[in-house]
């Protein structure tokens, strides 16, 4: 687990009508697992993509 910062604009205390500054707030970030199609749900998605060209033989 990761700790990035999101930007965040907030009105100056006290006198906001003289502007805002930029305050970062925390959040966590979780890892993610990449987990790809099987072969054979690839074959059934796209089986023009799995077919040989011609004059290729498997």
């Amino acid at each position: 687990m990761k700790t990035h910062y999101h930007p965040v604009e907030s009105p100056n205390w006290g006198e906001s009508y003289k502007g805002t500054h930029t305050s970062y707030l925390p959040y966590r970030k979780y890892p993610r697992d990449f987990i790809g199609p099987r072969p054979h749900e690839f074959s059934e998605l796209w089986p023009s993509a799995c077919s040989h060209p011609p004059g290729v033989q498997a």
